[in-house]
């Protein structure tokens, strides 16, 4: 049963602060002009508006003598009115009383509670019951109809009586569509929930209620089985359709505390909606165990699949940093470059001191640069404004004894003995023992210092990584614009026909970026042999990568006989200054 705490119902604090007092209990001048109309003496004009402030706080009538007497003595002294001990103790039992209530209904409009109030929140509280359980919840919906209609509110019990006997009659009439929703055989099976063929045994209502276990791994098969089980009895979801989830789990809550016996004895309409709902609620309860165990299983997988990616990169990284100056070391062209630029992977120490001692300036672009460690020459160097970002010091030592070491290994590489590949995957196998491995790594620590000295203080650095790097990104972006097939992915999961894929793309890739060379050139020649000149500018801003004239879709004839035009490749664009 609710206290009258529990709901919205009016009533008077035994501490009345004197904002409060101020607020609410201070009487207006045309309240005091009222008083003085209907009363002569002092005390009973004290009780008439002692009774007017408190309906107007309250909503009903109490009685005098059981209000505050911080209260009373409050609206005595802003009436200027004696206020002596028991001073309204006479006017609580006498006839004037009754008198001045009908009164302050008149003033305020207020409506005595009778039948007519009744009936209203016989409705509201009828309509409230089907999606409320909670009796104050009940309460607190009856209580504001009556205050909308101005209705006086009865005594606090009344509310709790008429809240019990509406939602009785709710549930009953929940209870009455359930059953008229099942059949025959719908009764047999949930009678049969409340019996035992085998003495001894658990009857299955035992089996529905008990705790299925914590939702993890060690419980899957039970919770599978479970699952199963509930499946076969969760047939009634057209016979609960109707009924709000809250009353729902309340019918749940009490079938949870009922057992067999007690079960059988209730009368068949509540009987079959209880056991239903439990089924419903156990139902539902359980597919969220596995849900959950679902979703818990995923966020594992999912870390795992993140670890091993950042795993991944760092081994492509590291494969990357390997490889990347065997492209320029076997380059047996013309041109012979001196520099070579990377993105962030394309880097690591070991590379940064092999390039420098091979005479190959590498250049990469370097992204969260701030998580690699700048080193001092020295302990006892110090420079301003940046001395913090310097968080090691160079072992000079290493260097110096290793140095002949790293030297042959240069010289063997330039003699095509070994690839900087082989020396640094050979030295980084084990990183931690191999001293020579170190001092490359420590030679290449005191170079990329260097280096990222000049790329945080230079922007005309910075632009031409950038560029050079764009080129790159230009033709990745090329080749994925040639390999449409399946939205770009490799379907394939075996690791020789992948590899084929992303050759064949890149042959297909590069045929198409000679065509568009070759075209372009041409042009160009007919074009300055028309008499015309072209600036320098304009053909370094053209691109390879032209994609408007190739028609990707169709099908694709086939001429090896075919032989493209002659081209002269020692006709220069460019006229000499």
């Amino acid at each position: 049963m609710p206290t009258v705490a529990e709901t919205a119902y009016p009533r008077l604090k035994n501490q009345v602060r004197e904002k409060e007092l101020t607020e609410i209990y201070t009487p207006t001048l045309e309240e005091l002009n009222l008083a003085s109309q209907h009363t002569r003496k002092g005390a009973t004009k004290l009780g008439f508006l002692v009774l007017l402030k408190t309906f107007q706080r309250l909503g009903y009538f109490v009685a005098p003598t059981s209000i505050p007497n911080a209260i009373v003595k409050h609206i005595a002294n802003c009436s200027a009115l004696a206020c002596p001990p028991d001073v309204l103790k006479s006017y609580d039992t006498s006839g004037t009383r009754w008198r001045h209530i009908i009164i302050i209904r008149d003033y305020l409009s207020i409506i005595p509670y009778q039948a007519k109030a009744r009936r209203l929140i016989v409705k509201s509280m009828a309509e409230a019951a089907r999606t409320k359980n909670d009796l104050a919840d009940i309460i607190n919906v009856a209580i504001e109809e009556l205050v909308h209609h101005r209705y006086e509110l009865p005594v606090f019990n009344t509310l709790v009586r008429a809240a019990k006997r509406v939602r009785v009659t709710v549930d009953r009439s929940f209870y009455r569509q359930v059953r008229q929703s099942l059949n025959y055989e719908n009764y047999k099976q949930l009678d049969s929930l409340f019996t035992t063929t085998e003495p001894n045994s658990k009857t299955p209502w035992l089996e529905l209620k008990q705790d299925p276990g914590k939702p993890i791994l060690k419980n899957l098969k039970a919770l599978v089985w479970r699952l199963k089980w509930l499946s076969q009895l969760n047939t009634y979801q057209n016979a609960l359709s109707h009924i709000p989830n809250v009353k729902l789990k309340h019918f749940a809550t009490e079938a949870m505390s009922l057992d067999a016996a007690r079960m059988k004895e209730l009368e068949p309409n509540k009987r079959y909606t209880l056991a239903a709902a439990l089924i419903a609620t156990q139902f539902a309860r359980t597919l969220d165990d596995l849900a959950t165990m679902f979703i818990r299983r995923i966020q594992k997988i999912h870390v795992k699949a993140k670890e091993a990616l950042d795993k991944y990169r760092e081994e492509y990284q590291a494969r990357e940093a390997v490889y990347i100056l065997d492209g320029l070391l076997k380059n047996t062209s013309d041109i012979q470059p001196d520099t070579i630029h990377a993105d962030t992977q394309g880097q690591s120490s070991p590379v940064f001191a092999l390039a420098y001692l091979l005479g190959i300036k590498l250049m990469p672009r370097i992204r969260n640069w701030q998580d690699l460690t700048l080193c001092r020459p020295d302990k006892q160097v110090r420079y301003d404004h940046i001395d913090e970002l310097f968080t090691d010091v160079i072992d000079w030592k290493l260097i110096e004894t290793h140095l002949p070491d790293m030297m042959r290994v240069i010289l063997s590489i330039k003699a095509g003995k070994f690839t900087a590949s082989t020396i640094l995957r050979k030295l980084g196998t084990y990183s931690r023992k191999n001293r020579l491995y170190q001092a490359f790594s420590e030679l290449g620590r005191a170079i990329r210092t260097g280096f990222l000295m000049e790329y945080l203080s230079s922007q005309e650095l910075r632009q031409t990584i950038q560029g050079a790097l764009n080129k790159s990104e230009a033709f990745n972006g090329f080749t994925k614009w040639v390999g449409f097939g399946n939205a770009g992915m490799i379907q394939l999961n075996c690791r020789e026909e992948q590899r084929k894929i992303i050759k064949y793309n890149h042959l297909v890739s590069n045929c198409l970026i000679f065509y568009n060379v070759f075209e372009i050139s041409r042009i160009l020649q007919e074009y300055i042999q028309a008499g015309n000149t072209i600036e320098k500018e304009i053909i370094g801003a053209l691109s390879p990568y032209l994609t408007k004239h190739i028609n990707r879709f169709g099908s694709y004839s086939l001429d090896l006989s075919r032989k493209p035009p002659i081209l002269d490749f020692g006709f220069s664009l460019i006229p000499s200054s």
